[in-house]
């Protein structure tokens, strides 16, 4: 239950990015759309990406705890739990959930950064002749890019799509990306139509607790105190915690004594 929890908390933060919250620009982007433009005597070709790569760069950084080993929140690793937790249930052994969480489990290890080369890539980009030529499959590229270009410097990824280059594997990763947001988007949702229909028992907690930082201006109420201090002196001892009474040194700076201490005019009530 703690790996089906912790992928929980994960996948619902994956579901609040922003690039998460543009389902059509996602699926076509997982799905490597491809726009065609006939010209006279010509024709253009054009891969639906987002238009920003530090955008992709942070779903990046969120959904790749649930394609880690090691982490709690493993998406493959919640799947399994998730057939665990079923195991006994009818509706698992000889129903529509057994054949949609063996879906899902296909689907994560399509995305995990060590695939076999045919298992689920999209598509491969061949360059180069002779013995200056490389081979990558879009998921080997796609995690050049994460290990490479984004979260590390590893060269031998760098140096295995050196032709490529950071676009090509940028591209790649974008659509990784993608693919890894739809993966913990559609098995966040079969847990939560699990769970509403009765057939998993989980705590409210994953579910409800605050993943992502709604307002960054959020103001809170302090009380602000001061010492004087001689650096050729020691400093004087700072209480512990907030049930500690400050010492004889300090006194507390208010809206009256603000100006007297620092020169400095106080902000309005409700400013900065």
């Amino acid at each position: 239950m703690q790996r089906l929890c912790a992928f929980i908390v994960r996948a619902r933060r994956v579901a609040a990015h922003s690039l998460a919250q543009d389902k059509q620009l996602v699926a076509d982007v997982a799905e490597t759309t491809l726009k065609i433009t006939f010209e006279p005597g010509r024709a253009r070709m054009r891969t639906v990406l987002p238009e920003s790569e530090e955008q992709v760069e942070s779903a990046t950084a969120r959904v790749r705890p649930l394609v880690l080993d090691g982490e709690p929140s493993k998406g493959l690793n919640a799947v399994n739990a998730l057939a665990y937790m079923l195991r006994d249930r009818v509706e698992f052994t000889n129903g529509p959930v057994g054949v949609t969480i063996k879906q899902l489990r296909e689907g994560w290890k399509s995305v995990e950064p060590t695939v076999a080369p045919d298992d689920g890539t999209p598509y491969s980009v061949h360059l180069g002749e002779g013995e200056d030529r490389e081979s990558n499959t879009a998921t080997a590229l796609g995690w050049a890019w994460v290990y490479g270009d984004v979260v590390h410097s590893d060269q031998e990824r760098r140096d295995s799509t050196r032709l490529a280059g950071v676009e090509e594997r940028y591209r790649a990763g974008a659509i990784l990306t993608c693919r890894i947001i739809i993966q913990a988007v559609a098995t966040l949702n079969v847990i939560n139509a699990l769970r509403e229909a009765g057939l998993l028992n989980l705590p409210d907690e994953p579910f409800t607790e605050e993943v992502v930082v709604a307002d960054t201006s959020k103001v809170a109420e302090v009380e602000v105190w001061a010492a004087d201090h001689d650096p050729a002196a020691d400093a004087p001892s700072l209480p512990q915690s907030v049930d500690d009474v400050a010492g004889p040194e300090f006194q507390q700076w208010t809206l009256d004594n603000v100006r007297v201490h620092t020169g400095l005019e106080p902000s309005e009530p409700g400013g900065d």
